[in-house]
């Protein structure tokens, strides 16, 4: 038989890179958007290519592809983030999706709880967001040493 035990601190990382992969698409669509016309009066989107130059075209279809990118991973955020439980989501969107910046100590005076229950419901609602998005990481299978 199989025992599959989440990796908490893999979990947790994965989630973080999660969210940072999210708010770096936003962070994109918010530069493709940002075209300019150069001293020549050729459009330019500095942010795209290293400052090469693109056609209009080129940039919309660029701005067009990570919207929809961001649209479906946003779906995703969404469906996984509604499954939790009203603390879960009180501590994640505290977390990571406000721009608040707030450590966990802070986190855990807004919520009003004590340090056991809150390491619960951080640990729970990390583990459960991951499983729902499917990013979640076991840990490796342990080899029984032969004597």
């Amino acid at each position: 038989m199989f025992n599959f035990i989440i990796d908490y601190p893999k979990t947790r990382k994965a989630v973080e890179f999660f969210v940072w992969n999210y708010e770096n698409m936003k962070f994109k669509l918010e530069e493709s958007k940002a075209l300019t016309v150069s001293a020549s009066f050729i459009m330019m989107n500095p942010n795209k290519n290293n400052g090469r130059k693109s056609t209009i075209e080129n940039s919309v279809i660029y701005s067009m592809e990570v919207e929809e990118k961001l649209m479906v991973l946003l779906e995703k955020i969404e469906k996984a983030f509604n499954r939790l439980s009203t603390e879960e989501r009180q501590y994640l969107g505290l977390r990571y999706f406000s721009n608040l910046n707030l450590n966990d100590e802070e986190i855990r005076d807004k919520m009003l709880c004590g340090y056991r229950h809150f390491t619960d419901v951080k640990r729970k609602a990390i583990t459960r967001f991951a499983l729902s998005l499917g990013i979640e990481v076991y840990e490796e299978p342990r080899k029984n040493k032969v004597k």
